[in-house]
């Protein structure tokens, strides 16, 4: 039918359907011009801005209802809702932003298992960051943990004791030791090792969570002290 081309061809420049446009014809947010002669609708410019406006306003997440009122609006009261979206879009940018940063540390945590793994253990010389214990209790613990998770780490004293969390510091390095550097893996539920480099004290900076064979595990980069 001709009126249900006109329709597509308006849905099709929007990358909409032309049920959408029905709909809102339906909540009085468009006003469609008849043709006196067969009552098809004859769409207009003013149709066209509309549509603009709704799409721009739905991206908003801004209901249907909420859209009707925006249209009867003054300038002062619509330029009051684009402040507030404002303000709530920049926060949810900051947000995404941040998520962004976090997924990109993630992918790389685990790019880096890969590479431990394809290497497997190594000798190498490294200066760690210096650490302290990890206290949940504590606030300053939990706010670090919360900002910069990558900073928390494990320390295993000797083989078959159990690990104790800390958190490595920004700017503080310990003197440069001799590690066996490679995997170290241990059982999210038991905190009984899986696998880790040969050596006496181990540290561990921590990487991701993931289960493998059916068990969740926590991966470190692991760092075991070599004696002599």
């Amino acid at each position: 039918m001709k009126q249900e081309k006109y329709l597509s061809e308006i849905a099709k420049i929007f990358g909409i359907r032309a049920s959408a446009l029905r709909y809102w014809e339906s909540e009085g947010l468009l006003k469609f011009e008849r043709n006196r002669e067969n009552n098809y609708r004859e769409p207009t410019m003013q149709n066209m801005l509309a549509v603009y406006d709704i799409l721009f306003l739905r991206s908003l997440s801004i209901p249907v209802d909420k859209i009707r009122t925006c249209f009867a609006s003054s300038l002062g009261e619509i330029s009051d809702v684009f402040e507030e979206n404002e303000q709530t879009l920049t926060r949810r940018i900051a947000e995404l932003e941040s998520s962004l940063v976090r997924l990109k540390k993630k992918s790389a945590a685990i790019r880096r298992i890969g590479e431990l793994r394809a290497r497997g253990n190594a000798c190498v010389y490294e200066r760690l960051p210096a650490f302290h214990p990890f206290a949940l209790s504590e606030q300053k613990s939990a706010r670090e943990f919360v900002s910069e998770y990558e900073r928390l780490g494990v320390c295993i004293r000797s083989r078959g004791e159990e690990p104790q969390f800390l958190v490595f510091e920004k700017n503080r390095f310990a003197e440069e030791k001799r590690y066996m550097s490679g995997l170290l893996s241990i059982d999210t539920a038991t905190q009984k090792v899986i696998e880790a480099p040969e050596g006496s004290k181990i540290f561990g900076k921590y990487l991701v969570t993931a289960t493998e064979n059916g068990v969740q595990q926590d991966f470190y980069e692991a760092f075991a002290e070599i004696d002599g």
